[in-house]
């Protein structure tokens, strides 16, 4: 039970033929609306606006703000290289493109974080 997510931090990919993402997975248990229906990623996102031209910052800003004040917990989060279980749409972050995705819907991480959702 709980209401799970995967947001797949996406670096690129690690073949030519753009077959092989090369991401991170990040699990939240109770996530899921806060995802997917509130604020929680857009605002992520939008604190490492001055570092999106920097993967590696901007991914670990996302994630410090998804897991708020719970990184001393022992449930909640976890980070996986792999897809995880999900009772939600798939989220991706491409860090490279710097957009987002929810399902098959895609937006750039500007009109993401301003609730711009064509």
């Amino acid at each position: 039970m709980g209401d799970r997510i995967n947001i797949e931090l996406r670096f690129g990919y690690l073949d030519p033929l753009r077959c092989h993402p090369n991401s991170i997975h990040i699990y939240g248990h109770w996530a899921g609306a806060s995802v997917i229906e509130g604020n929680l990623l857009r605002e992520a996102i939008d604190a490492a606006r001055t570092r999106w031209d920097d993967p590696n910052y901007c991914a670990r800003i996302i994630l410090s703000r998804l897991m708020k004040d719970s990184h001393n917990e022992t449930t909640g989060w976890g980070i996986a290289p792999h897809y995880t279980d999900s009772e939600n749409p798939a989220v991706v972050v491409d860090l490279e493109n710097l957009t987002v995705s929810v399902g098959d819907d895609y937006y750039s991480f500007g009109k993401y974080c301003e609730g711009v959702f064509q």
